[in-house]
Order: C-alpha cells, then sequence, then structure tokens
C-alpha cells in the first residue's frame, strides 16, 4: 500500500510540474523604407576623336532617390565608389582597349567611402571623365553599370 501512495504521490507531482506555464516573448522591429530609384543624366558620347588626342566629357551624372539619411551600398561595375575610377571601352574585335579616367568625382551627401541618401530624398554623384585614345582606332564602346540597394 505504502509503495501505491508512493507512487500516487510522484505521479500527481510530476503532472503538476508538467502543466506549469512558461512563455517567451520574440520581439518585431522593421524598418518600412521608401523605393530605391537610380538615374543618369544622358550617354557619355565622346564623338569622333583623333589619335593620342585626349577627350573630355563634363558634369556626367547619377542620381539616387531614396529614404532620406539611409547609408546606401553603391557599386559601378561590382566596385565601390572609392575603388572605382577607371572604366576600359574595347573595340568589337576585342583587340583594342582604352582607358577613361573619372575625375573630380564627387558626392552631394555622405561621402566616397560612405554613401547616404540625403535629407532632400537624393544622392548624386557626379564626375567628368577623360577619354585616352593613344594609338587605338575604330569604334570602341563600354558601359558604366550602376547597383544600389540599403545598407
Amino acid at each position: 500500500m505504502k509503495k501505491i501512495l508512493l507512487l500516487l504521490a510522484l505521479t500527481l507531482s510530476t503532472v503538476a510540474l508538467a502543466s506549469s506555464d512558461v512563455s517567451t516573448t520574440m520581439n518585431i522591429n522593421a524598418i518600412i523604407v521608401k523605393p530605391l530609384t537610380v538615374s543618369h543624366n544622358g550617354d557619355m558620347n565622346f564623338g569622333v576623336i583623333a589619335q593620342n588626342q585626349d577627350a573630355w566629357v563634363y558634369g556626367k551624372q547619377f542620381k539616387v532617390e531614396g529614404n532620406p539619411g539611409q547609408s546606401i551600398s553603391f557599386t559601378i561595375n561590382g566596385k565601390t565608389l572609392n575603388d572605382y575610377n577607371e572604366v576600359r571601352i574595347n573595340n568589337a574585335e576585342g583587340t583594342s582597349s582604352v582607358p577613361i579616367w573619372l575625375e573630380n568625382r564627387q558626392v552631394t551627401s555622405g561621402s566616397l567611402y560612405s554613401p547616404t541618401i540625403g535629407e532632400d530624398g537624393t544622392f548624386i554623384y557626379s564626375f567628368n571623365a577623360k577619354l585616352v585614345p593613344g594609338t587605338a582606332s575604330g569604334l570602341h564602346t563600354g558601359a558604366l553599370v550602376v547597383s544600389v540597394k540599403y545598407n
């Protein structure tokens, strides 16, 4: 009988312990921002250039619109702004490559190292471009591909 009472007491205490309530809380946070847009103020067209003559295009820019004050990642051809200062354009046959130097690079908010959408909701990256054709001849083409995302 003592064994039955002991077994009954252990069973009831286990049930009592198993039925006690426990809880936890998971907090939820979200920052909701405007979608980013990016545009440029026209293609770079150097026109017809004599060999060994430098050519310039002035006032080129990329404009990003988004949530004011937000930090962004801005890349050109896969490189960050502080790492990017040259693009090469090639002829159709791939036998000639000509450098274009991006100079006088400026941003309207943040820095080349840490771009940020300005309080007016815009970020502008501006530059001048210098083509140094050397002895290359023929049509040469290339592109600046910009990617932007929020950090």
